[in-house]
């Protein structure tokens, strides 16, 4: 019954079905919630009883667009904002007349004047409702128009375009693939998938909101689907890689990884509608995932599982007819990309990319260069390049027109060498009886011929490993007992019994090696260069480390006899004139020392001090 209408109007052909009940509402004095008791709902069939639409063949183009928007409403309910009003202030200021995309979910910019739509009065600060009794004015009675507006980003003006043109079937037509095909229900579930499932905070959310037709709620997923969208499909490759990223390598499956952003995609936008959306997804499988594929997944096809350019290394393995070990070799040297995770309960899984184990020479996998070997047995460029052809008889260099082409050395060769060892305990510090030939290689001064046979003996089984080093690699982490390394070389050179190393001298006087270093530069203790490179290391005579010993004496030494300090004892000596050997001042040599000389001996006599021993014997007592 419509008799309580006494003015009849229209709807535009632009207007949304709230907006034109709600200003049909105020031209009759009404509020918008008596419409329903009067017969009066957005329906053709009741428009045309009510006398509110032009008779049929009149105006087919409104009545069209009538029945449209009426089917639309009635059908797909969820498309559409039907608790709160937003609008745009500059548009309202033009024409006094409610857009029907406005009344959509997620139309969060005008894209005629591309500024963000408001839903809030600036007046009362309540969310603008329906059931206001004007058009242009808020319920508290504020003018919508005089709203500011703002700037709204130029991505999120391009989707709202869109959806005006998925419900008006006007506008611009150019618009990203994937939205080619959609309707406005398709359209609006893209936005939600893309805005919450590929925010890499949000994989796990569910794609039901509360308050959906908030802007404060719809704007931050427009801005990250608009975002995704206006960059497709390089923007929505870079969203899943910054998923996979946040694993931090954690062996995990597609399921459970992506969770919905996954399983949604293949549920909830299974029509195909969405073939480009889940080929796009694809394609990012086949070119960025790190994770295995199961023959039995169903949802992706079939021919897929063959493209991916991330294979396991044991297949990799497979493919070249070598080991695993050799292709986390090749990964570790830069020659292949190689990405590692690790299980929940700790097992390492590490993929390979396709192509480059394809394009792989016979050199790669048979042979590496000198840095290369360098870097896997933990020896320096001099220890290298002295034990290169001891330990490495075939290496050689390739013939070249240019200059002086890279060693090859023969890959298997050195792995022999790495496999040495395998199984044995790791130690973080090792025992005070044991050292490691890290540590040998750069104090105790051994020759390149010892430590040639000292790794053959350890290769055939002569000397026994105890364990290996923490932190180092290759060959430098073996540790040995100490003792039975050094009768080892005794037995093979058994006048090495008589030289000690320098850092064996600062041990046994007891002071800093920078010390020990000094005495032997400035000549009080003699050495012996083992070599002509700089940095090679010496080793001094047993007879010259006595009779340095026999020749000098500590100032800590004396003072210890006296029971005093050590500055003391200089002042007290300088009183007598006698100065020390080591010259003045402790910077000289890191402790001041002087000349046994009679004037010393008598006066120390004076004091009744008696110096300790120096004897040969002591010396070879305390170096064992």
């Amino acid at each position: 019954m419509t008799g309580g209408l006494l003015i009849k109007l229209a709807p535009y052909r632009t207007e949304g079905p709230n907006g034109y009940l709600l200003r049909l509402a105020e031209a009759n004095r009404l509020e918008y919630s008596d419409l329903p008791d009067l017969g009066v709902t957005y329906d053709a069939d009741a428009l045309l009883r009510s006398h509110l639409l032009p008779e049929r063949g009149l105006d087919p183009a409104l009545l069209a667009w009538v029945q449209n928007i009426a089917t639309l409403r009635q059908k797909t309910s969820r498309v559409w904002n039907m608790r709160y009003s937003r609008f745009c202030p500059l548009c309202l200021t033009e024409e006094p007349s409610w857009r029907a995309e406005w009344e959509l979910c997620f139309y969060d910019a005008c894209t005629q004047h591309g500024v963000w739509m408001v839903d809030r009065c600036s007046s009362c600060h309540e969310p603008v409702s329906w059931r206001r009794s004007q058009v242009v004015r808020c319920g508290c009675g504020a003018d919508l128009r005089a709203e500011p507006s703002h700037p709204a980003p130029d991505e999120v003006t391009q989707l709202s375009q869109v959806l005006s043109r998925k419900l008006t079937g006007h506008g611009a037509i150019d618009m990203p693939e994937p939205l080619l095909d959609l309707n406005v229900d398709q359209t609006q579930r893209l936005i939600r998938y893309l805005g919450m499932h590929l925010d890499p905070a949000g994989v796990s959310k569910s794609l039901k909101l509360s308050n959906v037709g908030r802007m404060e709620v719809s704007w931050p997923v427009t801005s990250v689907a608009a975002a995704i969208l206006s960059g497709w499909p390089a923007a929505f490759h870079v969203r899943f890689s910054e998923i996979q990223e946040r694993s931090g390598g954690k062996k995990v499956g597609l399921p459970k990884l992506f969770q919905r952003a996954y399983s949604y995609l293949y549920k909830g936008l299974k029509e195909p509608a969405f073939d480009a959306v889940r080929y796009a997804f694809e394609q990012w499988l086949v070119e960025n995932w790190r994770g295995g594929l199961a023959l039995r997944n169903r949802r992706l096809a079939g021919q897929l599982l063959h493209r991916v350019h991330w294979i396991p290394a044991n297949v990799a393995a497979e493919r070249l007819g070598v080991r695993v070990a050799r292709i986390r070799r090749l990964v570790s040297e830069g020659v292949i990309d190689g990405h590692e995770s690790f299980s929940s309960t700790g097992r390492r899984f590490l993929l390979i990319r396709k192509e480059q184990v394809d394009e792989l020479t016979h050199a790669d996998l048979s042979e590496v260069d000198l840095t290369t070997a360098m870097e896997y047995l933990g020896l320096g460029k001099v220890r290298m390049r002295e034990l290169l052809r001891l330990l490495f008889p075939s290496a050689y260099r390739p013939l070249s027109e240019y200059g002086f082409p890279p060693w090859r050395i023969s890959r298997q060769d050195v792995e022999r060498y790495l496999a040495i060892g395998e199984g044995l305990p790791v130690l973080a510090i090792p025992e005070e009886s044991q050292v490691s030939l890290f540590h040998v290689l750069k104090y105790w001064a051994w020759s390149e011929n010892e430590i040639v046979d000292l790794i053959e003996a350890v290769r055939d089984g002569e000397i026994e490993l105890e364990g290996l080093l923490d932190g180092a690699v290759g060959l430098a982490r073996w540790i040995f007992d100490s003792q039975s390394l050094k009768i080892w070389r005794q037995r093979r050179n058994p006048e090495l019994s008589n030289w000690l190393s320098v850092p064996q001298v600062a041990k046994l006087l007891g002071l800093k090696q920078e010390a020990a270093y000094w005495l032997v530069r400035n000549e009080f203790i003699p050495a012996e260069r083992l070599r002509t490179l700089r940095g090679c290391g010496a080793r001094v005579s047993r007879a010259e480390f006595e009779r340095f010993k026999e020749s000098y004496v500590f100032a800590t030494e004396i003072a210890e006899a006296l029971k005093t300090t050590s500055r003391k004892v200089s002042a007290l000596l300088s009183e007598q004139g006698i100065v020390p050997a080591s010259g003045q001042g402790l910077e000289k040599c890191g402790k001041i020392f002087y000349a046994r000389s009679k004037t010393l001996m008598v006066f120390l006599e004076t004091l009744n001090v008696s110096l300790p021993s120096a004897s040969f014997a002591a010396i070879g007592s305390a170096s064992r």
